[in-house]
């Protein structure tokens, strides 16, 4: 960041090299030579209302030679000679200068903490947009990170209202602050450091991508910490308890005994489509039009066509097809199974099939998960067919994921790593194994017979446009993220 200041305003440089500080950035600041000539005040005579605004209206340059000088030291800080995270955020008794070659801050209000962390953070709140509170001790800071001056004054104060070592508080407010901008620049969502009733966190579970274990996890952390939460198949305690309510996601059936009132959620995972949260009858009451935080798992199309057969089809053995390994299918029949087969469970269907089902859920296109054969629809089903289809309804899938934090079930270790960092309060102790219904005797997508993956690929085009999005996404937090 360069700033031209006005001839006269040098020392008033700091708001702004402040936040670029907060943001990770390196900051050159131009500051020229004042001239005060007469004709150059116009309102001095408001200057005894106005305090140092007395040169509010001079004449503005920069010198041409000052200028350039100060360009060569921007592509300096941009080559890495100057550490540009800094450990404290800066406030009025700071100042840039060079020693050494090197540009160097100096701070004369405070002292610098070199290490050591503050233990007494508990929980960092993000509550809409700017919005900022921290809980430190049972006290709560608040800001708002929208405004440039006032994450400045009111750490401030906060700090001497309560008697908190400031050195070592602005040093954390300002690796919290950072990492959030960070993210923010790289269009990646932000950090969740624990859910609220209005800023909720929202896990849609694609099936047969890890997503029941990590059910498990969230149900046991929201129960422990004391959230409301609505799992369907878990009490309020956190276990798990199959009924016909797991496999119809309805968040009217969100009750205490499993897990918190409408009024009181927390936290939201399921089998569920985008914006069911918003819905008219079913949504949630305390967060309809609203951003969600949310983590969706994603697995290769193939990969996963191959588990939910080896879990939903091949155990069937009232079919004809049943106990069959997919390698012995022939193009015909599994073009068969994907057009007709879903999974069924208390007399309704409990997924999506084989076809698009991640779009699906993107879209809103969810039509036979939590139905009975009765209950369908079969106007709304076409519909949800040609939606997945359409070029524009592939990029809102695109743009809805890109809302969500992405973890990949085959990069399982550096995803649970990912989802501690954006998600602190949900650490787990990992458990979960790989399960395709039919352990090492199951087929790889290597394995595949050609003819069977253009069967499956051909049925699921925008499942692969996303899931090739979602990779280049992946990287791109885990670059960010440092992983």
């Amino acid at each position: 960041m360069i700033l031209l200041m006005q001839p006269g305003w040098c020392n008033w440089n700091w708001s702004y090299t402040h936040q670029g500080i907060l943001s990770g950035i390196g900051v050159v600041v131009i500051c020229g030579e004042a001239f005060f000539e007469r004709e150059a005040f116009r309102w001095t005579w408001k200057g005894w209302m106005q305090g140092p605004w007395n040169t509010k209206d001079m004449s503005f340059y920069v010198d041409k030679d000052l200028f350039e000088e100060a360009m060569e030291k921007a592509e300096e800080l941009g080559s890495g000679k100057l550490p540009l995270n800094a450990p404290v955020i800066l406030g009025p008794g700071a100042d840039f200068k060079e020693e050494e070659g090197r540009i160097t801050v100096h701070l004369s209000d405070y002292q610098i903490v070199e290490d050591g962390e503050m233990a007494r953070i508990m929980c960092v709140l993000f509550r809409g947009r700017g919005d900022f509170a921290l809980v430190v001790d049972g006290l709560v800071f608040e800001t708002d990170l929208s405004s440039p001056y006032r994450l400045q004054r009111d750490a401030a104060s906060f700090c001497r209202a309560n008697s908190i070592d400031c050195g070592l508080f602005w040093r954390e407010l300002s690796k919290i602050v950072r990492e959030q901008n960070l993210l923010r620049r790289s269009n990646l969502p932000k950090i969740q450091y624990i859910p609220t009733v209005t800023s909720p966190f929202i896990f849609l579970h694609h099936e047969k991508t890890a997503g029941s274990s990590l059910r498990r996890y969230i149900a046991e952390k929201s129960a422990g910490l004391g959230l409301g939460f609505y799992i369907p198949c878990y009490t309020a305690d956190g276990i798990y308890h199959e009924d016909f309510s797991c496999y119809s996601f309805d968040l009217r059936n969100a009750s205490r005994v499993n897990g918190g009132e409408n009024d009181n959620l927390a936290v939201v995972a399921g089998h569920m489509q985008w914006d069911v949260w918003n819905q008219q009858q079913k949504g949630m009451n305390s967060f309809k039009g609203k951003t969600p935080n949310c983590l969706v798992m994603l697995r290769h199309p193939v990969d996963r066509a191959i588990s939910l057969f080896y879990e939903r089809v091949f155990p069937r053995e009232d079919l004809d097809f049943g106990s069959t390994m997919i390698n012995a299918l022939s193009p015909t029949r599994l073009n068969f199974i994907i057009e007709q087969f879903r999974g069924s469970a208390w007399g309704m269907y409990r997924d999506e099939g084989f076809s698009n089902s991640l779009c699906k859920m993107l879209l809103g296109q969810n039509h036979f998960k939590g139905k009975t054969p009765a209950e369908l629809n079969w106007e709304d089903i076409e519909k949800g067919e040609s939606a997945v289809k359409e070029e524009g309804g592939i990029g809102r899938a695109i743009e809805r994921l890109d809302q969500c934090v992405v973890g990949l079930q085959s990069e399982w270790e550096v995803t649970k790593t990912m989802i501690w960092r954006f998600f602190p309060w949900l650490e787990f102790e990992d458990s979960a194994k790989m399960n395709t219904g039919r352990g090492g005797a199951a087929e790889t997508r290597d394995e595949l017979r050609s003819e069977l993956m253009k069967v499956i690929l051909d049925y699921n085009e925008c499942d692969m446009k996303v899931w090739e999005h979602a990779q280049e996404r992946f990287a791109l937090q885990r670059e960010v993220l440092g992983l």
